[in-house]
């Protein structure tokens, strides 16, 4: 009983800590539309779901024949990645449409964050 507790007073931590680093940073002056954070909180990614992603990301394309940019940046030594996308290739409302799907694809993902109009993460 006593690790479940403090597995979950470190797990409220990691999340008060991924919202301070997510303020702009001078140093990195792009802005990503959309950033999807596969975070650990000491086990790992969920490496599924991080796969899964990938798939939506080509399954996407395909359907609205286009193409959409993004890095990955990694934060982290337990696999931790961050999908930063400009989006720069779609309009508004298609933005707004592959947000909104990126974000039901991984709503039942509970080691993932979703992030919108910030610079690119920076590493810890």
């Amino acid at each position: 009983m006593l690790f479940v507790f403090f597995a979950c007073g470190n797990n409220k931590q990691v999340n008060e800590n991924q919202s301070l680093s997510l303020q702009n940073h001078p140093e990195n002056d792009t802005i990503n539309r959309f950033v999807v954070s596969f975070i650990s909180t000491g086990s790992g990614i969920d490496k599924k779901a991080k796969n899964d992603f990938e798939g939506f990301i080509s399954m996407y394309e395909q359907n609205n024949k286009t193409h959409i940019s993004y890095s990955k940046t990694y934060p982290g030594r337990e696999g931790e990645v961050n999908y930063n996308f400009t989006l720069s290739e779609l309009n508004s409302e298609q933005q707004t449409s592959f947000i909104l799907l990126s974000k039901s694809q991984l709503e039942n993902c509970t080691k993932v964050r979703f992030f919108e109009n910030q610079s690119s993460i920076p590493k810890k």
